[in-house]
């Protein structure tokens, strides 16, 4: 199976789904995400924070986030993932797993799988998460444009106690 590239690029396709996904969350811009937020530079326009390793495992673990591109992310206490995209009606839902570790200094990596049939389709990415107020944002940074980085909204659906 083909392993993905570095961290912070899409990785290599092996069959034929092949994931565009953050901590799960990459989807430019949808409901709840004001326009006026589409970068980093955005972000550190308007005073966000990156958030600690500390932050983000309290944040994630045990719980299941949503992207504003329709994506549902689970991250299981023992570092395992799963993720199910949500599709609009009639089309079928596409789900996978995977593994997550976040880094004390708040950088967050994924190791995304997604099997149909015998092929597979795996994908690694690291992103910081920014806080601002009470939303959080996933940015992949980008080493030619740091600051033109994509914010990709993302919430808390389901806490766990």
């Amino acid at each position: 199976m083909p392993e993905a590239g570095r961290a912070g690029h899409a990785g290599r396709r092996a069959g034929a789904w092949h994931a565009v996904v953050l901590v799960g969350t990459l989807a430019v811009a949808g409901p709840g995400l004001p326009s006026e937020i589409g970068t980093l530079a955005d972000l550190r326009a308007r005073g966000a924070t990156p958030m600690t390793g500390s932050e983000l495992r309290t944040l994630l673990v045990g719980n299941r986030v949503r992207t504003s591109g329709g994506r549902a992310w689970t991250y299981g206490a023992d570092g395992t993932l799963a993720f199910v995209t949500e599709q609009r009606t009639g089309l079928a839902s596409r789900a996978g797993s995977g593994t997550w570790r976040i880094d004390d200094d708040g950088t967050a990596c994924l190791r995304l799988v997604r099997r149909v049939a015998l092929e597979a389709t795996v994908n690694e990415f690291c992103s910081r998460v920014y806080q601002l107020d009470r939303a959080y944002y996933s940015v992949i940074p980008h080493p030619a444009r740091d600051d033109g980085a994509k914010a990709h909204r993302f919430e808390v659906i389901e806490r766990n106690p």
